[in-house]
């Protein structure tokens, strides 16, 4: 119905890398250091099992009733428990090879991979607070976000050019898709963190509580329609009733033929992204916010938190497991 609802998965990574480097500067701001190795164990804890869980539910599927599909999930498997499958099977392989995609079956794993790049996040966080390189950080990764979106608009696929035949391209020299998120949540969060003077002030001044909510609403509307402008259900409904829509192709028919125009590729990731941070900071600092109000409806939340308690009870059990015996102590 919309292709470019793909943008819904930039929406994810900004969130996430928010929250990630929210919580980190937090963590020092408290405790004037960053626990790496509770950061690291917490984020294992919280995604091998499920992760290895599906992997071992796929084989036993494939062997028993799919065998021809059983080396290829091998090959995907290894990508996936190192974290590497996007680069070895990235988002539009199948313009590559059509063939080797009919046959993947854990391909939700490239979002994963990509997202366990953040881990790098705390090291890179914990290394400029100390250095006091903050400010040049939120610069770098501003200045990465606006190349790697420029690379974008002009069509460039890749650091590697897809070369004129398609069994000499190389699917892993792809740009991935949360690049611009990753880079535009950090100039953000991690300028905030280069003084006090940059940090928005807690609680918020009157100008920031009437003007953050409305430029939140905006970046939402634009964020949401953006991720509709390539759908073509919504482009024929609005031609049936007489209705002009701004229907943006999503991609050229192929990566290998010349084709003049603009496509959602072209913009649509870096747009989405963009537009997600007015929106992110309104939930993160007005409590008040309409969307969180919105999201915080009872009939909603009470089935969701049901959900996250379950599965807290199940990672703590496995989280309590892997938990050295404490001592006893022996009273004097």
């Amino acid at each position: 119905m919309s292709p470019s609802f793909a943008g819904i998965i930039d929406v994810f990574f900004v969130m996430s890398a928010f929250l990630i480097t929210s919580l980190l500067l937090q963590e020092h701001r408290d405790q004037d250091t960053i626990n790496m190795r509770k950061f690291y164990s917490r984020r294992g804890i919280r995604l091998l099992p499920s992760a290895y869980l599906c992997i071992l539910a796929w084989l036993v599927v494939t062997v028993l009733f799919a065998r021809e599909r059983l080396g290829t999930l091998l090959a995907e498997s290894a990508a996936a428990v190192t974290y590497l499958y996007e680069i070895f099977f990235p988002v539009g392989l199948g313009a590559l090879d059509p063939t080797l995609v009919e046959h993947l079956s854990i391909d939700q794993f490239w979002s994963l991979a990509v997202e366990e790049f953040y881990l790098v996040i705390a090291v890179t966080v914990l290394v400029c607070i100390r250095k006091r390189w903050m400010v040049q950080l939120a610069v770098g990764m501003a200045v990465l976000a606006t190349w790697i979106g420029w690379q974008r608009w002009t069509g460039t696929p890749g650091p590697v050019p897809i070369p004129a035949d398609p069994a000499d391209a190389n699917p892993g020299a792809a740009w991935p898709q949360p690049a611009v998120a990753v880079a535009t949540r950090l100039p953000d969060v991690g300028g905030g963190a280069g003084g006090d003077q940059r940090r928005i002030p807690d609680p918020l001044p009157a100008a920031l509580r009437k003007w953050l909510p409305r430029i939140g609403i905006v970046g939402f509307v634009v964020a949401a329609v953006t991720m509709l402008l390539a759908s073509p259900f919504l482009n024929d409904l609005a031609g049936r009733v007489g209705l002009p829509y701004p229907y943006v192709p999503m991609a050229p028919p192929s990566r290998f033929e010349g084709t003049d125009g603009v496509y959602w590729i072209n913009f649509g990731h870096t747009l989405t992204a963009l537009a997600f941070i007015p929106p992110m900071l309104c939930m993160a600092r007005y409590k008040d916010w309409y969307a969180n109000r919105a999201l915080s409806w009872e009939a909603a939340a009470v089935p969701g938190t049901h959900v996250l308690h379950g599965l807290r009870v199940a990672h703590a059990g496995v989280l309590r497991g892997a938990r050295p015996p404490r001592r006893q102590r022996v009273p004097r």
